[in-house]
């Protein structure tokens, strides 16, 4: 019994250093700095951002409790997820530049619901998701509602950024966050369809 407890004890611990060494690799990577003050620092950060969040919301327990068992995995899916991430900013900045720079400027905008497709509709995936969408040129999250699990995304133009391909790619999306959190079911998705707001 004093084993379990123990153990019960240290994952909060365990779950924190997870996430700051996370957290670590993203800010060495955006820094563009590899040294171990930078590095000490991106801990450090990652530790406190870490502890504020914990004591300022309610975030439900991720998948399974983090582990040393998970993390590798964890990593690799982290790293993946930027990559990917990175691809999609400069494929869309390119066409938002080029639209930019045609005599007429070629936009057709339009607001869309778009379903975050989590079966335990938690707030830190809703808020990845986001980001996710946010950062990438020519789409914006101005809105998104926790209790109904969904975000209301502007876009540029419907020609390219349809209802469809937005609800494919949030499908694609939410996998790869479930798999940086360590989901035991990763594919596991909540299926609803995605709506076109009428303006």
């Amino acid at each position: 019994m004093a084993t379990n407890t123990n153990t019960s004890r240290s994952r909060p611990i365990l779950s924190m250093i997870v996430m700051a060494v996370i957290a670590d690799v993203a800010w060495v990577i955006l820094s563009g700095t590899l040294s171990i003050q930078n590095i000490i620092l991106g801990f450090i950060f990652g530790l406190g951002i870490n502890l504020i969040i914990r004591q300022n919301t309610n975030i439900p327990s991720v998948g399974e409790e983090l582990s040393l068992r998970n993390l590798p995995g964890q990593i690799v899916a982290f790293v993946y997820y930027l990559i990917t991430l990175a691809f999609d900013i400069f494929r869309s900045g390119l066409d938002v530049a080029q639209r930019i720079l045609r005599p007429s400027i070629d936009i057709d905008p339009g607001i869309y619901v778009i379903r975050v497709h989590d079966p335990d509709e938690r707030g830190l995936v809703e808020a990845i998701t986001a980001h996710g969408i946010s950062i990438t040129p020519g789409s914006l999250v101005i809105d998104f509602d926790e209790a109904h699990d969904i975000v209301i995304v502007h876009v540029l133009d419907r020609n390219k950024w349809t209802v469809e391909s937005l609800d494919a790619e949030q499908v694609v999306r939410v996998r790869r966050i479930h798999r940086m959190l360590g989901d035991s079911d990763p594919d596991k998705i909540a299926y609803a369809p995605a709506e076109y707001i009428k303006q």
